[in-house]
């Protein structure tokens, strides 16, 4: 086995151990996030923000695509897991503009 090859199943086993753990699909879950990836990075009128989140998008698939190949499942649950905490952050954030408006 040549030292890259060594290296490439250093980096795969490091994912695997990531996906294999709930704190490690939450870090890869943020980081796709920061990527664009759940979201459109075309600014209107601003070519070099689009440009700037268009590079974050990038590096968003190249590690979403190390996912699917090391655990395809791991990511359904990142998917599911994500769209549970977004519901949980959507009904505080409904809660304490209902408790603001009773305060007006």
């Amino acid at each position: 086995m040549t030292h890259a090859e060594r290296i490439r199943q250093r980096d795969e086993d490091d994912m695997r151990t990531l996906l294999n753990e709930p704190w490690g699909r939450r870090i890869v879950w943020r980081l796709m996030k920061q990527c664009c990836m759940n979201s459109v990075p075309i600014v209107y009128g601003m070519p070099d923000a689009t440009a700037f989140n268009l590079g974050k998008q990038d590096i968003g698939k190249a590690l979403l695509a190390e996912v699917l190949n090391i655990n395809p499942e791991a990511y359904m649950k990142m998917v599911k897991a994500g769209k549970k905490d977004d519901e949980l952050m959507q009904k505080e954030m409904e809660d304490e503009r209902t408790k603001q408006n009773e305060i007006e």
